[in-house]
């Protein structure tokens, strides 16, 4: 069915798949088409094998060429489709590569069922490799693959530098400068990602923006330093917390919102002594952290105890601290009417 080879540069594993000669996807097809029970090959539907006959003389008398998909860019290639050669992946393009590629040397033969009837179809190499060249390069597509008619030994000679194709050369070039020009837009959306006031946008950085910067700085685009948030994983960007108020980005150890002085850590903010024992905040925190930090007596409430009070329907209390600071109120002004 399809032939796998692989040039001289660049060099990539791809999976092998099945290969068929002509007779043998008549066989094949001929055994899809056989009744349940009945022989393999016994004529059904003797439309279909005159068609099918017709067909296949065809390919015989004609030949088929090969063709070879060439992939520039940093992702793999696929495209939607319920034909099982069309469903593979096409490497993407490693630092390791020029590009990768993939040639189909003969053509598919499959039979499809319409509106009751039976009809046979086949589809050349060229067919094949241009749903890939389709699905990328329309509809603002990112171009960067292109076609070569022959096989991926022959496309490495006619992109020599010395004595290759012009016209290949050319194309390729062009190929691979969409790819860079792709690649460069996803450097300028990571770049804006992380630009962002506390990198609150910097989840938003996959792999293939990173897979675009390391590929553009192989190429020679961005210099010699990878850009800083190169080597930050989304799921270091993950644990970072947003402020419940303004929404901003903040590191997961920080203590309070540097745009909105949100309190993230109210214990670490008393140790800090940037809030005092009589901060309504401290009944966030539950009576034995209180007791921890020897400010029970100041705070009135607990997280731990809010619930049950409000269950009962009783008043907010006051805390040891405010008892006494009313008590002595109440006794000024006594002595000050007894005056």
């Amino acid at each position: 069915m399809a032939r796998n080879a692989t040039a001289a540069a660049p060099r990539y594993e791809q999976p092998k798949a099945p290969e068929y000669t002509v007779a043998e996807q008549r066989a094949i097809t001929q055994a899809q088409i056989a009744k349940p029970g009945e022989a393999p090959g016994r004529p059904q539907d003797p439309m279909f094998q005159q068609r099918f006959a017709t067909m296949m003389r065809r390919i015989q008398h004609t030949g088929t060429a090969p063709a070879t998909l060439v992939n520039f860019l940093p992702v793999r290639l696929m495209v939607n489709s319920s034909m099982p050669e069309l469903q593979r992946a096409i490497p993407a393009c490693t630092l390791q590569d020029k590009y990768t590629a993939y040639c189909w040397s003969e053509p598919i033969v499959e039979a499809i069922m319409s509106e009751g009837v039976r009809t046979p179809i086949d589809y050349v190499p060229r067919q094949m490799a241009e749903e890939y060249v389709r699905e990328y390069t329309t509809e603002g597509g990112p171009g960067g693959v292109m076609i070569f008619d022959g096989t991926i030994e022959q496309f490495a000679e006619a992109i020599d530098p010395t004595d290759g194709d012009p016209r290949i050369l050319a194309e390729a070039r062009e190929a691979q400068e969409q790819a860079i020009g792709w690649m460069m837009k996803r450097f300028t959306e990571a770049q804006n990602h992380w630009n962002t006031p506390q990198h609150q946008m910097a989840s938003n950085i996959t792999q293939v923006h990173r897979d675009c910067a390391a590929r553009l700085r192989a190429l020679g685009r961005l210099g010699d330093r990878d850009p800083e948030w190169m080597d930050i994983q989304q799921s270091q960007v993950a644990v970072s917390q947003k402020c419940p108020l303004c929404k901003l980005l903040a590191q997961p150890d920080q203590v309070v919102c540097t745009n909105c002085n949100y309190i993230f850590d109210v214990k670490a903010a008393f140790a800090h002594k940037l809030i005092d024992e009589n901060s309504l905040l401290l009944e966030k925190l539950t009576r034995k952290e209180v007791e921890e930090l020897g400010i029970s007596a100041f705070v009135a409430e607990t997280a731990d105890e809010a619930p049950e009070r409000l269950k009962r329907g009783h008043a907010r209390p006051m805390s040891k601290a405010q008892q006494s600071q009313f008590a002595a109120m109440q006794q000024q002004q006594l002595n000050s009417a007894a005056n």
